[in-house]
């Protein structure tokens, strides 16, 4: 993609995250842009991202970060950190400082339609199942796949998907059902609108 390509897809990327989430600004220091700005979970924990996109964007897919709080604790011991490029946490290797990469896309998912909201989208997912893992030890990927069953099974509503989704809510301990809920509603929110802004 020519400069001029990249300025105006840039351009593009602004407008669409001012109307669909404008708690996230883009910034422009030297020669790298990023989009940053903070979330609260539905667990009220707050989060700085930043989305850096690389000088080939949307050609190559950019990079999520989790840049507050930099250390991001697991349940029980140690740290998401220690544990990069993590299927388990859905993390790539560690970004500037040691802060966790959220892997968004893969390689061969990425494409050059995606948008800077939709990868905005899937950290806010990635978020919010973090915030369920520090309550209940579930791994982020076992959070996520959840979303994707009910996703399904509203969907396609069949008897099979439906019990497996109830099963794993009676699994749920008590203390952390009421946030799980609250986390798991919005999942599905912003699971269903990261389809929805995939140009």
């Amino acid at each position: 993609m020519t400069l001029q390509g990249f300025e105006q897809r840039i351009q593009i990327e602004k407008a669409i995250m001012s109307k669909e989430m404008p708690q996230f600004k883009l910034f422009h220091k030297g020669s790298e842009h990023y989009f940053e700005g903070w979330y609260s979970t539905s667990t009220e924990d707050g989060y700085k991202l930043r989305l850096v996109l690389p000088a080939h964007y949307p050609d190559k897919k950019p990079n999520l970060y989790v840049v507050s709080p930099r250390i991001l604790p697991k349940y029980g011991e140690g740290t998401i950190n220690s544990q990069p490029g993590s299927h388990q946490f859905h993390t790539s290797p560690n970004g500037p400082g040691g802060c966790v990469q959220i892997c968004h896309f893969s390689t061969d998912t990425w494409e050059a339609s995606c948008t800077a909201v939709g990868v905005m989208i899937r950290g806010l997912l990635w978020l919010e199942a973090y915030s369920l893992h520090s309550r209940n030890g579930k791994s982020i990927a076992d959070i996520l796949e959840k979303v994707k069953l009910r996703q399904s099974r509203e969907k396609a509503n069949t008897c099979e998907q439906r019990n497996l989704y109830s099963g794993y809510q009676q699994r749920t301990p008590f203390a952390s059902l009421y946030l799980e809920k609250l986390a798991s509603k919005e999942l599905h929110s912003l699971y269903l609108r990261s389809k929805q802004l995939e140009l």
